[in-house]
């Protein structure tokens, strides 16, 4: 099992619906892994400390897409509902086995 957080970011000001961050160096996935991720608001980022993650942690939607076998995988957040957007980088964790 791998575990870690990496950032996702939904652009400057005024942002944008959905991002995407790839995690890589992961030498051991497989394409049969099983992998998640979720939106930790516990630790800041350059553009939104944790208090203010955590206002919006709940109306991001978080997938794994693909999973490259001996590489990484690629996530996915989605702000719902989708009628605003968010702005800057929202960490992100992030498990498989």
């Amino acid at each position: 099992m791998a575990q870690g957080t990496t950032t996702i970011n939904f652009g400057p000001f005024p942002g944008s619906q959905s991002a995407t961050g790839v995690v890589t160096g992961q030498a051991a996935i497989l394409s049969t892994s099983l992998a998640e991720a979720w939106v930790w608001p516990n630790v800041d980022t350059a553009d939104h400390p944790a208090a203010e993650q955590q206002m919006d942690w709940q109306r991001i939607q978080v997938a794994v897409l693909s999973i490259t076998p001996g590489v990484g995988f690629t996530i996915a957040a989605q702000l719902y509902p989708g009628n605003a957007n968010l702005y800057g980088q929202y960490t992100i964790a992030w498990v498989w086995n």
